[in-house]
């Protein structure tokens, strides 16, 4: 969903302890209350800040009971009955804007950041101002309690973390070098997260050891280089944060928040997201962005619509779409095949014959034959519709690794094992042509979609071109540090991807070989790789446990869908309706179908931005004194 009605930059966000309402903010202080299942604006609160350049993602603050909603209004703070819209109380005292702005979890106390170097603590029912602290040389920007209220940490441009203790205003530990905009506590108390110059970390946190606790970065118990500032999920499992990892800094990432595994990458806005808030259950996150607009997402596991449970394959599991969309299939371990309902995920057809462990599968362009390879090195041609055995394909010496029609159904290519490559005559099973020329196994084999061409894939870190009638090498695809596993042709037959063990993709020029892109982003190696029907999207699965969806144009990385456990192995675009489901297979035998918001993808892809930082967001965002050559 999202939501557009302030008409200046948007700072800042907030969800009712309920989950019925949220609240943002916008640079010039003007505060717009939504319905946050309809997005319907419910209450619009002008403000009088004056907008700067100083951009402050803390700055509106439901009370804990939701019955008080806190704004940053120049030098004042204002706070509402967030309901009927009536101002409650309107706390004065900071020399410059208010920039920041918390509620302690009791609810009894307010605090305060402003550009005038204070820390402020409010009585939050009378608006009495208890305490001033002083300690920064520059803006507070940060505040954060500790989830007993005991204490609180504040951060500020002077590159200075403060631990204060909240009865007695008492500076308890004074710590350097962390120039940030936010700090988080889990809901717990037991972590802390904040940004750094290497990124998001999170350390222990022990309330007996606020006098001396050190967040070095070698006690770091975890480091996400591409994070920005991060909050947690109220069940303190995810973190999410700005991903620096794009120079717009216009993605979110969801990360697990024990692990660091990446779960979630969410894409949309055109400009730098500045704030961030999970819904109080944990299933939505809002973000507002410098593109004037604020997004909430889904969080429930990527829009799911069907899972299903397959044999789990010792190789991987894999799947595939039938031609109209209908139906998919998987490999099991126990050498069977299944095809399964898209949309129910209910199992039709489950096919037996072979003796070990089917390792790839294979729709015939006309949906009426389904094609199994197998680790017994036999490849099995199946009625699609009875499960009849048509042909059994014999020849490899080892396990055949992978199996595929040409598009017009005539031919059959596996790639095996003992380092070959063979084609076959798809409705006698008679060979016709079987390749030598790879020093190691061969995992992937694609036709072009003229069938004139077949790819190679092999562990020898090669992938190789040949022509389909006379077996002659037309070129080599070189490149890739580790061996390719898997390689696909482009609807259009111009352009081929490859993916591989270094844990790169490579999308190549098919008319000649020529590298175009190299698409980096995966945490360990990659295993599968799909064009979208249309050709403009590519999915990649890894060992990383997560599956990616590229812009095949620009090299973009767009979105990422979790997998279940033991890396993806297997993605698959449903034909149909334009490639808008994505089927994900997990090594520990699940298959998720996601739902994939194509017009979004296609509008992410136009308008992306791509301008380099200024000198002033570098030092903001990256912490750097001066951009880097290619930021």
């Amino acid at each position: 969903m999202t939501l557009s009605g302030h008409n200046t930059r948007v700072l800042s966000v907030a969800f009712s302890p309920n989950g019925k309402q949220l609240a943002t903010i916008g640079d010039d202080g003007t505060t717009i209350i939504w319905d946050a299942n309809t997005g319907q604006e419910l209450r619009h609160l002008p403000g009088t800040t004056k907008p700067s350049d100083l951009v402050t993602e803390q700055r509106i603050a439901y009370s804990p009971d939701g019955k008080r909603l806190a704004t940053c209004d120049s030098n004042q703070l204002k706070v509402y009955d967030p309901d009927s819209g009536e101002l409650i109380m309107v706390l004065s005292g900071h020399e410059k804007d208010i920039v920041s702005v918390v509620f302690s979890g009791d609810g009894k106390y307010l605090a305060t950041g402003s550009g005038d170097t204070t820390v402020r603590i409010w009585n939050a029912s009378g608006g009495d101002l208890l305490r001033v602290l002083k300690g920064h040389s520059a803006e507070v920007g940060g505040l954060a309690f500790s989830p007993d209220g005991k204490l609180l940490m504040t951060s500020s441009e002077d590159g200075m973390l403060i631990i204060w203790d909240v009865a007695t205003g008492k500076l308890l530990r004074n710590l350097p070098d962390f120039t940030v905009y936010k700090v988080s506590f889990s809901p717990d108390g037991t972590k802390v997260a904040a940004a750094t110059f290497n990124g998001l970390q999170v350390w222990m946190y022990r309330r007996d050891a606020a006098e001396t606790i050190s967040l070095e970065e070698s006690q770091a118990i975890l480091k996400i280089p591409e994070g920005g500032s991060g909050i947690f999920s109220p069940d303190g499992k995810r973190l999410a944060a700005v991903s620096l990892s794009t120079a717009s800094g216009n993605a979110v990432k969801v990360w697990d928040a024990n692990t660091g595994q990446e779960l979630l990458t969410l894409v949309g806005h055109i400009d730098w997201v500045n704030g961030l808030a999970f819904s109080p259950n944990g299933t939505r996150l809002a973000s507002t962005s410098l593109d004037g607009t604020v997004r909430i997402w889904s969080l429930t596991p990527g829009q799911e619509m069907v899972t299903v449970l397959s044999p789990r394959a010792g190789y991987g599991n894999r799947v595939i779409y039938n031609p109209t969309g209908q139906e998919f299939a998987t490999n099991g371990g126990d050498g069977t095949a299944t095809i399964w309902n898209a949309e129910t995920g209910q199992p039709r057809l489950t096919l037996t014959g072979h003796q070990l462990e089917v390792m790839n599968i294979a729709f015939s362009p006309d949906g009426k034959r389904f094609a199994t390879a197998s680790l017994d090195a036999t490849a099995i041609v199946w009625d699609a519709a009875t499960g009849e055995k048509l042909l059994t394909l014999s020849g490899h010496k080892q396990g055949v690794r992978d199996i595929a029609f040409s598009r017009d159904g005539s031919l059959i290519a596996t790639g095996g094992f003992d380092k070959t490559a063979r084609v076959w005559d798809a409705t006698t099973g008679a060979e016709l042509l079987k390749i030598t020329g790879h020093e190691g196994i061969v995992p992937g084999v694609a036709f072009s979609p003229d069938g004139t061409r077949l790819a190679t894939a092999s562990t020898d870190r090669t992938s190789k071109i040949w022509d389909v009638k006379t077996g002659e090498l037309l070129f080599t695809l070189v490149g890739h540090t580790s061996g390719v596993v898997d390689i696909a042709y482009s609807p259009d037959g111009k352009k081929i991807a490859t993916v591989s063990g270094d844990t790169t993709a490579k999308i190549w020029d098919a008319a000649n070989g020529e590298e175009l892109l190299t698409l980096p982003g995966h945490g360990a190696e990659l295993r599968p790789v799909a064009f979208s029907p249309d050709g403009k999207f590519l999915a990649t699965g890894s060992g990383d446990n997560t599956a990616k969806i590229w812009d095949v144009e620009t090299g973009q990385e767009l979105l990422t869908v979790p997998g279940s456990e033991g890396g993806v192995y297997g993605v698959a675009f449903s034909p149909s309706e334009g490639g808008t489901h994505l089927a994900v297979a997990s090594n520990d035998g699940i298959v998720r179908i996601f739902i994939l918001q194509i017009d979004e993808l296609l509008t992410l892809a136009k308008t992306r931005v791509t301008r380099s930082f200024t000198t002033a967001e570098c030092q903001k965002y990256l912490h750097m004194e001066q951009c880097p050559t290619n930021p």
